[in-house]
């Protein structure tokens, strides 16, 4: 195959001084090797698509005067050509003269304009038509016969024909809160704003894009856009409110701004906060927009709290102990979060008082006497082989025991009966008598057998164990299988169906001491 041509030439009826729109083959092009649907709509996006390469090095084709040539690289035997282009008004000329080799398809807006086919015929069409305000797209599918090298060549200028051309004031940015203005010259029949109104001048006061229709004399409609943008102001963030310790502080800090002001005087990036008080900064950058912030900062005490020493007082009375300390919370013992603490019953109460530098806490003993709410159990028992404490159970009383004790408990060795003589600091006097007795071993009383043979004698196995303390007993047969489990010492075990054999029993209890004992042994069932 021989080299051959693809020549593509616009031209628009027009003086090249009067120009708007001037399109001729060089590299501003899009450019892509295959079909993409929407390819020739105005709405298409075509920023995967590549440039077309300018100046062809090989021409074998007629190319249009004013033309530079243009293909894609690698080359192609079909090439789909865009460029897209603004209009402002609706009274333009755009004829249009175009050659191609081999073939052609010109499109505007995604509507077919004209085709054409064979090397070196010029075509003549008109755009005018086609053309709309806003953004238009000239498309244009060529197509080769052989194979490459080929090259495009085209030019066109696009004219106004009614004048004056619109201008709408450029874009304008401005600091955050601040408005500005767009206006047009004051030339044209009517005006009419994105905003409604009908003057060449608005005020624009909100971010975003205004357009103006206008008619001229020769009632030819035009139109602009302009947008009105917001400068980006310098973050500035001192962060939440501070909390400090008594002798701490805290730097707050700025960076990028051309001037600055805090609330203190201080005009340096940053600035150092000692005491209380509402701290604010200003800061201007280069575009003079202002950027602020502002925070609180509380300046605390480390807390102290004494809640003194114990305190002895009469029934009826209310010992207020108070635990007050400035910027502080409370949590006393009973759940008051109040600084004082009304007390009316015997008790430790403990206050924990905290603010921002920590917690610190105490605790006091509060009494009352009252010996009407003392209470002994009258009769004790002394477990064989160790002692029993006998307690008043009323604290800060004084105690005169018979064994001569003057403490609130005494330890007893020895059956017998004991008095008490009570009296307390509110002249209220009590005494009370305990009659200790020797416990027997109830370990030793547990039967060795049992006959459950229904002639009303001796027929269960018991203990005589107290029920008011721990018990447990698991009797097994002589494989080890558990045959019996009860809970309670005076519940009786009378063998069931089980044959007659020797038993054997494991036993927890409590002694009277109120610790965990066991005994092991086996009991005899006879029938």
């Amino acid at each position: 195959m021989g080299k051959v041509s693809f020549v593509i030439s616009l031209l628009l009826f027009a003086f090249a001084s009067n120009a708007q729109i001037v399109l001729k083959g060089d590299n501003t092009w899009k450019a892509f090797p295959s079909y993409q649907s929407g390819w020739k709509s105005p709405n298409f996006d075509d920023s995967g698509w590549g440039n077309s390469l300018s100046p062809v090095p090989t021409v074998v084709s007629p190319v249009v005067t004013n033309s530079g040539t243009m293909w894609i690289d690698p080359y192609s035997d079909t090439v789909y050509f865009r460029k897209s282009f603004e209009l402002k008004g609706s009274c333009v000329d755009a004829p249009i003269t175009i050659t191609a080799d081999n073939e052609f398809e010109l499109y505007m807006n995604d509507s077919l304009v004209g085709i054409g086919k064979n090397l070196g015929l010029f075509y003549n069409f008109n755009l005018a038509p086609f053309l709309r305000i806003g953004v238009n797209t000239i498309a244009i599918k060529a197509v080769n016969w052989n194979t490459g090298p080929y090259l495009v060549s085209l030019y066109s200028e696009v004219v106004y024909t009614s004048s004056p051309v619109i201008e709408l004031s450029s874009n304008d940015t401005v600091c955050p809160g601040f408005g500005s203005s767009f206006s047009v010259i004051p030339n044209y029949v009517s005006y009419s704003w994105s905003t409604g109104d009908t003057t060449n001048q608005i005020a624009a006061d909100t971010t975003g894009v205004y357009w103006v229709e206008t008619i001229d004399a020769n009632a030819c409609l035009w139109a602009d856009t302009a947008r009105l943008l917001e400068h980006a102001l310098i973050p500035i963030e001192l962060g939440p409110n501070q909390n400090l310790c008594d002798g701490d502080s805290v730097v707050l800090k700025s960076t990028g701004f051309a001037q600055i002001l805090w609330s203190n005087g201080d005009n340096s990036d940053s600035t150092i906060v000692y005491s209380s008080g509402n701290y604010w900064f200003k800061g201007w950058d280069d575009n003079g927009c202002l950027s602020r912030d502002s925070l609180n900062v509380s300046v605390f005490d480390f807390a102290t709290i004494s809640l003194g020493e114990d305190v002895e007082s009469c029934v009826g009375d209310t010992v207020v102990v108070d635990a007050a300390f400035p910027q502080s919370s409370y949590l006393w013992s009973n759940g008051s979060r109040a600084s004082e603490l009304a007390i009316t019953k015997t008790g430790s109460y403990t206050v924990t008082v905290t603010n921002f530098c920590g917690s610190v806490a105490d605790e006091i003993y509060v009494s009352f006497a009252d010996l009407s709410d003392f209470e002994i159990d009258p009769q004790q028992y002394l477990c064989p082989n160790t002692y029993l404490i006998l307690d008043a159970g009323i604290d800060f009383a004084h105690y005169l025991w018979s064994n001569g004790d003057t403490t609130k408990e005494t330890a007893i060795t020895e059956a017998g009966v004991y008095y008490l003589d009570l009296s307390d600091a509110c002249g209220n006097e009590l005494g009370a008598e305990v009659r200790v007795i020797d416990e027997i071993d109830y370990e030793s009383v547990i039967p060795g057998a049992f006959t459950p043979n229904k002639d009303g004698l001796n027929e269960s196995f018991q203990t005589l164990f107290p029920s008011d303390r721990y018990f447990s007993m698991n009797i097994f047969n002589k494989w080890g299988e558990l045959v019996f489990q009860t809970y309670d010492p005076l519940e009786p075990w009378d063998g069931g169906e089980l044959p007659i054999g020797t038993y054997t029993y494991e036993i927890w209890h409590k002694d009277c001491l109120n610790q965990f004992r066991n005994k092991l042994g086996t009991v005899a069932l006879i029938r």
